[in-house]
């Protein structure tokens, strides 16, 4: 008689995360943050370490400057008491979206009243009370309604899209973040199949994927750039995300935590939700 040798197995487990990022096919609402300074925001946009918001409201048009005490974690965001009025500088009324360069020295906001983009200077970085109008704006008559507007890490490129053509447009500049040397170059996109009012845009920092917010499907929706930050290589990948459950006034959208976290912006009710990719 014998005994057979015992053998042991082990199951090797994967390493690493085993979330998807930047694919929003499976995100999932986790919380949120409701802006009590004004109403009608329509606008937002986060510093690179996700610890400094910035909302933009039509309702005054006025900047609004938080910090979050963990960085990406929405619910943990309190207001700094610090606003900018974007209506006597640089005279924006009707305001829709924001976008601040990685040294957070330049400012750029967009509004219906009139339809261009005003450049603005921050003295102190990511203080958005020391800003001051650059006397420097870009007029947008390719659209009517402008609703969102983004630059390219190099400040050479910038996008404007808006809710009456329903199409992206893009401009260069021959000056970086200086919008006085920004051309429109004959390259545009429509967003239309996917929403004919495209409200919000974020390209990922590395220009492969954009996404678009909607207010007529309130989703987001996913696109691929088969050329980096070249949007003629631009289509649409079949994949989009509801987000009515949060509400159905979508306004603006933003990712943070290296594609692990998307943010979308409610206007009605004031409330920027996270949700985790």
């Amino acid at each position: 008689m014998f005994t057979l040798p015992v053998c042991q197995f082990s199951i090797h487990e994967p390493d690493g995360d085993l979330s998807n990022p930047w694919d929003i096919s499976g995100a999932v609402y986790d919380s949120s943050y409701s802006i009590t300074e004004s109403v009608l925001i329509t606008g937002l946009f986060f510093n690179a370490t996700g610890t400094k918001l910035y909302a933009i409201t039509n309702g005054n048009d006025t900047i609004y400057q938080y910090t979050l005490s963990t960085p990406w974690e929405i619910s943990t965001a309190t207001y700094d008491s610090k606003s900018y009025d974007i209506l006597t500088n640089g005279g924006q009324s009707q305001a829709q979206d924001l976008f601040i360069d990685a040294t957070g020295t330049k400012l750029y906001v967009t509004g219906r009243a009139p339809d261009e983009v005003t450049q603005h200077t921050l003295g102190t970085p990511w203080d958005i009370s020391t800003a001051t109008f650059d006397n420097i704006t870009l007029s947008v008559t390719l659209e009517t309604s402008i609703t969102a507007l983004f630059f390219d890490p190099t400040g050479e490129k910038l996008w404007i899209c808006g809710q009456t053509n329903g199409v992206l447009y893009q401009y260069d500049l021959s000056t970086p973040w200086d919008i006085s040397t920004a051309v429109y170059n004959a390259t545009s996109f429509d967003l239309q199949p996917e929403d004919a009012q495209p409200q919000g845009i974020y390209f990922k920092p590395d220009g492969t994927m954009m996404w678009m917010g909607g207010t007529i499907s309130v989703e987001v929706h996913q696109y691929s750039l088969s050329t980096p930050w070249d949007i003629t290589s631009m289509v649409y990948d079949e994949v989009s995300k509801d987000v009515s459950s949060q509400g159905i006034d979508l306004k603006a959208i933003n990712f943070g935590d290296d594609g692990n976290k998307m943010y979308t912006l409610e206007s009605t009710n004031a409330t920027i939700s996270q949700w985790e990719l």
